[in-house]
């Protein structure tokens, strides 16, 4: 009996332990929230699969295409009663609603055309949206890197100033501006930072992700050179690009008018137009970046030199530190017009595809 207790009594010990540990992990897995990371190329995917904006758009095209299904199969059941009573009397009656029935079927399809439209719309202005807000967020990152370097050194050269005026080399209103200086410098990395945030919410409310969720965005890559053929584009965008596709749609289900017809020729001239306009600003994007290359090259062999000087003693820690300074600005500068680059590059993508974004719906 006492063998059995004590077998009891530690079976009881040995559970009421893995119970802890167990309600401990529970505990922990729910209480932390793990880091998700969010890339570049993944925020048309998350947009259509949890905007809330796109969703409910999707839900709307399903409506619409199932009251078309029970049209279609409406229109179906009158047309074989008509068949089978058309010796009667009243059978003009019924032909009379099957054509009103027929005409209401017709409008059915251009809503469904037109909802179609807009979901594939949507989803393309919203991940235009979405890109948008990612480059920014990264350009502020820029210059948040920048703008810490440089209160680094505000202070750096605070206290130099401070060592100087013991010297009796400089006056009490050099080192008061040096203060007011390194106190701006605090104020502008401090607004960059809150930006960045309010930047990274609005990414989380356009991909459908909760705000209290620990976001990491990953950078996008640097862009690559490329050439682009705008025969090709412009042939494409005229022939099978989305708002052309969308209004030879309608002209299919029109009575193919003249108002139509014109609505389609125009949509073609504006496809060819939006694609000639973005090929030039990739063009303009292009050469900015080329240039933006250049300048980092000569800002890192102007510190290059710079350096030897200071090592020589021809030049004062400052100087040296200005310089230092000037070279992250050139580099955020550059990586600006890479991002200004692929920029161009993706809307020109869009035009190609027939997506005509008006300017009001960008974020520059």
């Amino acid at each position: 009996m006492v063998i059995i207790s004590r077998y009891y009594l530690h079976f009881c010990l040995v559970a009421v332990v893995l119970l802890g540990v167990v309600t401990y992990s529970l505990g922990t897995a729910g209480g932390t929230s793990s880091k998700t990371t969010l890339g570049f190329g993944d925020l048309r995917d998350r947009i259509t699969e949890h905007n809330t904006d796109y969703r409910i758009l999707s839900l709307e095209k399903e409506e619409a295409e199932e009251a078309l299904e029970d049209m279609e199969g409406l229109l179906e059941e009158m047309e074989t009663q008509l068949a089978e009573i058309s010796e009667f009397e009243f059978s003009g009656l019924l032909d009379d609603l099957l054509d009103s029935f027929e005409q209401e079927e017709k409008e059915l399809r251009r809503g469904v055309s037109r909802l179609n439209y807009e979901k594939k719309m949507t989803a393309e202005i919203l991940t235009r949206q979405a890109e948008e807000l990612f480059y920014l967020y990264f350009t502020l990152k820029g210059e948040e890197a920048v703008l810490r370097e440089n209160l680094e050194l505000l202070r750096e050269l605070f206290y130099l100033k401070k060592e100087k005026r013991k010297q009796g080399m400089v006056t009490w209103q050099e080192i008061e501006r040096a203060v007011i200086q390194v106190e701006q410098g605090q104020l502008l990395l401090n607004s960059v930072k809150e930006q960045r945030k309010d930047l990274l919410n609005e990414i989380k409310l356009l991909t459908g992700y909760e705000l209290n969720t620990q976001l990491e965005l990953i950078a996008p890559p640097e862009p690559d050179k490329e050439a682009l053929n705008l025969r090709d584009a412009i042939d494409q965008a005229v022939n099978e690009g989305l708002n052309v596709k969308m209004h030879e749609r309608q002209y299919e289900l029109s009575d193919k008018g003249e108002k139509e017809q014109l609505a389609l020729e125009q949509a073609r001239q504006k496809a060819r137009s939006q694609v000639e306009k973005e090929f030039r600003s990739v063009k303009l994007a292009e050469e900015a970046y080329r240039l933006a290359d250049r300048s980092l090259d000569l800002a890192r062999r102007n510190l290059e030199r710079m350096e030897a000087r200071h090592e020589a003693g021809l030049v004062d820690g400052v100087a040296l530190m200005e310089m230092s300074l000037k070279l992250m600005e050139v580099h955020q500068d550059h990586y600006e017009a890479a991002l200004d680059y692929e920029r161009a590059k993706n809307d020109f993508r869009l035009a190609k595809e027939g997506v005509l974004i008006k300017s009001s719906e960008g974020i520059r």
